[in-house]
């Protein structure tokens, strides 16, 4: 039986074709460049005291950068997630695991609304640890689906951790 054609741009984001992983990975990517043109335009990534900026901390256009590919990470790792949720007989952890990664995308496009925008260091560590916790929660409700999907969400636990320790060292420099 010939699977129907999606009409809304959910059932885009949720189908298994290989446009849906381009318009998941563009997507994604695209809000991601938004936020860095808010980031960079407003001026929001010269908000931290350089005397505070540990001495391990990149330049902002690294950060913006690697941001870029964990984005473009989470968007094949929620794609790959469709697949499964399809074709796999754990559908339901799937499904679960899709929208975890949904909400981690999420939680990082938002995390500079409540850091940078408005100079905390303290909202910024406290919405990084709320975004590591995620992020471990969708690797983890993964792993049992997809563990490929689950592999593209791990750098993104790594760079929260390191983006953890950026944030900690600039509260004890305080």
């Amino acid at each position: 039986m010939p699977r129907e054609t999606p009409r809304s741009i959910v059932e885009v984001l949720n189908h298994t074709s290989s446009h849906a992983l381009a318009l998941n990975v563009v997507a994604t990517v695209g809000a991601a460049s938004l936020m860095n043109g808010l980031i960079f335009t407003l001026g929001w990534n010269a908000t931290v005291d350089p005397a505070r900026e540990p001495f391990f901390a990149p330049p902002g256009f690294i950060i913006g950068l690697v941001w870029m590919l964990l984005f473009a990470l989470m968007a094949a790792a929620r794609w790959n997630l469709n697949c499964a949720a399809i074709s796999h007989a754990l559908a339901d952890n799937a499904l679960s695991a899709r929208a975890r990664l949904t909400t981690l995308v999420l939680s990082c496009l938002s995390w500079p609304l409540y850091s940078l925008a408005i100079g905390s260091v303290v909202g910024g560590l406290i919405g990084c640890l709320a975004s590591l916790a995620l992020a471990v929660s969708a690797v983890a409700r993964a792993w049992s689906v997809s563990r490929s999907s689950a592999a593209l969400v791990v750098p993104v636990v790594v760079w929260l951790i390191f983006a953890t320790a950026i944030l900690v060292a600039e509260l004890l420099a305080a």
